[in-house]
Order: C-alpha cells, then structure tokens, then sequence
C-alpha cells in the first residue's frame, strides 16, 4: 500500500530572529539515529629534545731525550717541552674551550702560549656558538689554525697562527660525509708567529701587545679535506707591529745648569723595531690509509720598518722609515706512514704499530727583497727522517735531524764556539752544518 504523507501550513510565527514553522502530518516512523560516540584524536605531543650538557678534557704531554748533538758535548741530557690540558664544553649549541700549557725547561716551539721556561701560559680560552648550519662564533683567546706538514718531529713545518685575543668566525661546508671544506676569519690582536727559525730572521710577535699604535691584525683562511686531498691556504697581515731584533737605545733627557735640555742614549735590556707584517702559509697533500704526503709553503714579509727608541719612563717613540724590508721563506715536501699499510700490527698490543717518516725543507732570509749572493749563504736545508712506534695516544720516535747552510758558519761547534749567536772573534770556529739525533715521546688524549 503506497504510503501519502499530507502536509498543510498551520501557522507562521516569528519568534525571536528566526523562523518557525508548524506543520500536521503523517510520516514514516524514524529510524532509531546510529548513537554517535564523540572521539578526540590527539596529535602527539612533540617531545622537546633535551639540552645536552657535555665536558670533555684532552691533553698533551711531550718530552725529548738528546742523544747526540754537534753543538753540544754534554749529551744524552733529557728536556720537557710542555704539558698541556685542556676542557671542551657544551651545553646545546653554546661552547666553551680553555686550554692552559705548563712549558718545561726548553722553550716551546709553539708560538701560542708564553715561551718562557717553566711558566704556564695560557693557549686559549673562548666560548660561542656552534649553530647546526655549521656556523661557529667565537669570542676570546681563539686560534684558526693554519697549514699542514707531512713527516717526523724534526721536520720544520709550517708554524701556524698561534692565539689570538679577538673574535673568530668559521663556516663548515660539508660536501659529503667525511669530506668538508672550513672557511674562517679571525679579527684581534695579541696574536704570535714565530719567524726567528730562519737563520738571520728575527723574531716576531704578530698582533703585538706592545705596539706604540696598538694597530688590530686580521686572519683569514681555507681548509679542505675532500676524498684524503688535504689543502689550506692563509694569510695574515697587521700594521705597526712590534719586531723583537734589535737593541734598544733608552732615551734620556737632562737640563743643564742653564736649563737647556740634553738627550742621552743609556744602555737598555731589550731591541724593538716596527713594521707592516704579512704572514700566508698554504699545503697541498694526500692521505690515504695509513700513510700521507704533502707540500707546503709559508712566508713572512715585514716592511715599513722603523726604529722604536724607549725613554726611562718606558714610553716608546717611532722613528723615521728605514726603507727596509725582510722576508722569510719556507717550504717543503715530506711524507708519513705505519706499518699498518703491509699488515705489521698488533705486536704488543692491539691496535699497536711501528711509524716511519722523512721530509726535506729549505729555509730563506732576504733582505730588501732582493736575491743577494752573501745572503744566499744563510740558506738552511734540513731533511729529517725518523721512526718510532705508537699504541693508542702514545708516540715514541727517534729522529735524525741533519742542517748546513749555503756558506755561513751559523752553527757552533762541540765546544759552543763560533755560529751566528757566538762573538764576533769565534765566527770562524763555527760549523756550516748541524746534526742532532733524539728520542721524542709524546701522549695525547
């Protein structure tokens, strides 16, 4: 039977905003509505990630045993070279990093820290940021490194920029996984660089504290490591910079008895001398599995020199422009491996092996710029060859440094007679070569 639903408008009232409508009719008997369950679907709530807070200590300790020397009768004698420790901290993406140096009863060769015997100095101490773009800024004493050397212990490698009392910035691009390439600039002053190894050069605290123009001194620099090529280049430069290589004449001034004032040239303990300095190093290797080769190059000009004379009061006075210039010259070639490459290891211990090394290096000092024969005698070739054996963090190595020079009698002989820190009288007593042969141990951790 068909159903007929009848509808039929009853009424129309208006309550309120709205409409109603009431309505007669006959209709299909609803169906019983389905009981709706109202369900809250939560997101998962995000986890924040917790800061990580992390301390991690290293350190380095090295010491020499002098076998034989040609300078020198009274070996074997032992030396300390330094002892050095040092804390990283992180808590998140902000860093720190202080790191302090003990230097034992030689000077260090490192340029870094106070070079004063049995003094602690202070290598570095910064703290940043450290952004997940591989961005670090750095603010303190902070170092940027420099090139590379391949070798022994004997090798003269590039120097590198030691501390440096200002801002450093680093940019880490990674290329792939283990192969990046660190772009850096640092901007301050109080840092060093040690030019002196050079025979005839002088020493020179880059950055110097004790400028009369305290002028600031930039480092820039780029390193790379991509698929074991290994290459860096940097450079560094700063006006008016102190250059430690000459006496100081103390100036000092007295009156008459009428009053008229006369300057007189007193004995002083110490030489200074200024000038614009530039300093670029670069390398250009390959390191392989257990074994590694390379080039390197550095070279320091020091220009615009000019006398620095001191009163008894202390102050210190520039004088005029002297016009000269001197430049200091590196490079070399060396290479390392252990005997890991053919198979020899675990001897002892795990994970223990032998190592073996050698290089060759030539360094130069000009004067002026110019290419003069009587300086070509100053000249020093070094090669240096070694071997040794190392487990975990430790190194043990005997080397054989041999030196001569073009022409000069530089060095002295066994009974410390004649070389170029000897008296004028004993020059002729001197030794064209030098010749050293030494145990060195090191640990880091």
């Amino acid at each position: 039977m068909k159903k007929i639903v009848v509808r039929s408008v009853a009424l129309l009232s208006v309550i309120g905003s709205g409409l109603s409508f009431a309505q007669d009719k006959v209709e299909e008997p609803k169906k019983e509505e389905a009981k709706k369950e109202e369900v809250k679907v939560e997101a998962p709530k995000k986890e924040e990630a917790a800061v990580v807070k992390t301390v991690v200590p290293y350190g380095l300790v090295q010491s020499y045993l002098n076998l034989a020397e040609s300078e020198r009768q009274n070996t074997p004698d032992f030396k300390v070279l330094l002892a050095r420790f040092g804390l990283k901290a992180s808590e998140g993406i902000a860093r720190a990093q202080i790191e302090a140096q003990l230097n034992g009863n030689s000077k260090p060769k490192d340029p870094g820290t106070v070079g004063t015997p049995n003094t602690v100095g202070v290598r570095r101490a910064d703290l940043g940021l450290a952004l997940p773009s591989g961005t670090t800024v750095s603010l303190g004493r902070v170092r940027i490194g420099g090139a590379d050397g391949w070798g022994v212990d004997a090798t003269t490698g590039p120097i590198q920029f030691g501390a440096t009392d200002g801002l450093l910035v680093s940019q880490k691009i990674v290329v792939s996984e283990g192969n990046d390439v660190t772009i850096s600039a640092t901007y301050g002053n109080s840092a060093s660089v040690f030019n002196g190894r050079n025979i005839g050069g002088g020493k020179n605290t880059f950055m110097g504290e004790n400028s009369p123009k305290q002028e600031k001194g930039m480092v820039v620099g780029v390193k790379a490591s991509v698929e074991g090529v290994k290459a860096a280049v940097f450079y560094g430069m700063e006006k008016s910079q102190i250059r430690t290589s000459k006496e100081i004449k103390a100036v000092k001034e007295a009156k008459d008895g009428a009053g008229i004032v006369t300057t007189v040239e007193v004995k002083a303990s110490e030489t200074l001398e200024v000038g614009d300095v530039s300093h670029v190093e670069a390398n250009l290797g390959y390191t392989a599995d257990h074994i590694g080769a390379g080039v390197w190059f550095e070279q320091e000009s020091v220009s615009k020199l000019k006398a620095v004379t001191k009163n008894e009061a202390g102050k210190l006075t520039l004088g005029a422009e002297s016009g000269a210039k001197t430049t200091d010259t590196l490079m070399g070639i060396g290479f390392n491996g252990d005997s890991m490459q053919f198979g020899m290891g675990d001897m002892l211990q795990k994970g223990d092996m032998l190592t073996y090394g050698a290089s060759y290096t030539v360094t130069n000092n000009r004067v002026a710029g110019g290419v003069v024969a009587d300086e070509k005698k100053a000249d020093v070739s070094t090669i240096g060859i070694g071997g040794g054996y190392s487990v975990g963090g430790l190194a043990l190595e005997l080397n054989v440094a041999l030196a001569s020079t073009g022409g000069d009698k530089a060095y002295a002989n066994s009974k410390g007679k004649g070389g170029n820190d000897g008296e004028a009288a004993d020059k002729e007593l001197g030794l064209k070569s030098h010749s050293s042969v030494y145990l060195v141990g090191a640990y880091a951790f």
